[in-house]
């Protein structure tokens, strides 16, 4: 992606005359964006989390939607009781993982209060390959 498309572009968008273009440059603000967001600091992430755990404290979550959908209306959060040491190892886990990459500090604190114990005996398969899961082990 050229990280200069906005070289000689007046920042007042007046060049924009047709729905086309218009999309056209949403499409590459967006994908600019996206690349930005990709490169962020995972370790900046990993210590809003953290900090977020340590002091229990919750931020507004901003949302934004179709009008009219409304997709998360039967999310319901789960929350599932752990001490602080647990939730520090369990954000430690997955914090460097690629499945998390691009999840906020709010997001990590959310992830790290779903995880629950699963118990399995010794030579027990947790996962077989080609089946269907809804556990993340």
């Amino acid at each position: 992606m050229n990280h200069n498309f906005l070289q000689g572009k007046p920042l007042d968008a007046s060049d924009i005359t047709d729905l086309e273009s218009a999309l056209k440059e949403i499409r590459n603000l967006r994908g600019f964006a996206s690349k930005a967001l990709q490169n962020q600091d995972q370790g900046a992430m990993a210590m809003r989390g953290a900090s977020m755990l340590k002091n229990g404290k919750k931020e507004a979550r901003a949302a934004v939607m179709a009008k009219g959908v409304d997709i998360a209306k039967d999310y319901v959060k789960k929350t599932v009781s752990k001490s602080p040491e647990m939730k520090k190892l369990i954000l430690n886990a997955i914090t460097p993982n690629i499945l998390f990459k691009g999840c906020s500090g709010e997001e990590f604190g959310d992830i790290v209060d779903a995880f629950e114990p699963v118990e399995a005996t010794n030579g027990q398969f947790v996962i077989n390959q080609g089946e269907q899961v809804s556990n993340l082990i």
